[in-house]
């Protein structure tokens, strides 16, 4: 794509993740940063945006959008920030990608987001997986269910939940949650999407690890770091809470391996669960787009995003390594999920306070001082949740 001095570094989604990518860009002032989304959120109110857009959600009104900006900027390089922006962008990829950078590839990064794709590539690596089948018709379920004893888990082969009414997992504890689920199987079979059922790697959300990269169109892996999620929202299986820099070498290794084999570009993470029955840490999944914790890279030296707008816009890189003798020196704090988990989560205070106050640096997801609208907008966001959770009870 020829290099436009115009260009528009455009953020597609504006919670947690969004705004991360925001911040991380306004490090370098000469960038104009626009944003897009479906409805008001927190990246909405930063003081760094140039450009805002309200969406609906469907892929002629994010075109529509994208061709009323290419008047102003020659040269538009998209962040998604979720696997529904993917799926939209895929349909008009061909109508906008002379103007547009996008960091995936067209249909391949769809079928990369398979996890039974992501399984099989791990199985040629002999990569650790946990215990998994695959369900495709109804006439299945029950023969693979039985072939698991609870706690397990059932998803989606392919993440819809956020394009389609569909849950985004279900964690099976006893035969009583099974029989409750079944109908809500069955339907998701109906509609033809594959279910996946897999053992749950013993030990709590404290075991994640993850790998994440940016790799450029020639394959080469320009920009990668490693860190652990302390903790999760609202329970083991949910989104990041609060997350460290701990830097793991096997993760390295095993993540490094999974992206070159996946022979695609943007920006990737392969995620683990360590088992500690089996001393092995076992991919969960590999995200193809930027996910919520990506913060935890940016302060720990490595800018992902900085990285691929330079890249795109023919500006030199800087090296931009992380520091691995710092064991868990950064802890990056998400308050708006801590909060809750608090309230939510029988004795959690424990890792709140280890989140919170422990390590040598803490870096808070939303907090800036000389960009405080986002901030205030989720103490009003947190006030909602919390007022949700005492009517609940």
């Amino acid at each position: 794509m020829p290099y436009n001095k115009k260009s528009l570094a455009l953020v597609f989604g504006g919670h947690v993740n969004g705004y991360s990518i925001v911040r991380e860009l306004s490090k370098d002032s000469s960038i104009n940063i626009g944003l897009i989304a479906h409805e008001r959120c927190i990246g909405m109110f930063s003081n760094n945006l140039r450009e805002r857009k309200i969406v609906e959600r469907n892929s002629l009104s994010l075109k529509i959008a994208l061709e009323e900006l290419r008047e102003i900027y020659g040269t538009i390089v998209i962040f998604p920030t979720s696997d529904a922006h993917i799926v939209l962008l895929n349909e008009i990829y061909d109508e906008i990608c002379d103007f547009c950078f996008l960091p995936f590839e067209k249909n391949k990064t769809i079928r990369l987001s398979n996890k039974r794709v992501q399984y099989d590539i791990c199985q040629e690596l002999d990569l650790p997986i946990p215990k998994t089948k695959y369900i495709k018709a109804n006439n299945e379920l029950n023969t693979v269910l039985d072939m698991f004893k609870p706690p397990f888990i059932v998803k989606p082969i392919l993440r819809k939940d956020q394009t389609k009414e569909l849950f985004r997992n279900v964690i099976i504890s006893s035969e009583k949650d099974k029989l409750e689920h079944t109908g809500l199987f069955k339907e998701s079979l109906d509609q033809g999407i594959e279910l996946v059922v897999s053992e749950i790697v013993p030990g709590d959300d404290t075991n994640i690890f993850a790998y994440t990269c940016y790799v450029d169109k020639s394959g080469s892996i320009k920009s990668e770091w490693v860190g652990k999620k302390l903790t999760q929202y609202p329970n083991n299986f949910g989104v990041v809470s609060s997350a460290s820099s701990e830097f793991n070498e096997v993760v390295l290794e095993q993540g490094r391996s999974l992206v070159i084999a996946m022979d695609t570009y943007g920006i990737i993470e392969p995620e683990f669960r360590y088992d500690p029955l089996e001393k092995k840490y076992k991919l969960m999944e590999v995200n193809l787009r930027s996910m919520m914790w990506h913060g935890v890279g940016a302060c720990s030296g490595v800018n992902l995003h900085l990285d691929l707008f330079y890249d795109v816009t023919n500006k030199p890189l800087s090296e931009r390594v992380q520091d691995v003798k710092c064991k868990d020196e950064i802890h990056w704090v998400l308050m708006l999920h801590e909060i809750s988990n608090v309230l939510t989560r029988p004795g959690y205070f424990k890792h709140f306070k280890y989140n919170v106050f422990g390590g040598k640096k803490r870096c808070w997801a939303i907090y800036s001082r000389s960009d405080i609208k986002p901030f205030l907008y989720s103490i009003y966001l947190l006030c909602r949740r919390i007022s949700r959770i005492c009517l609940k009870r």
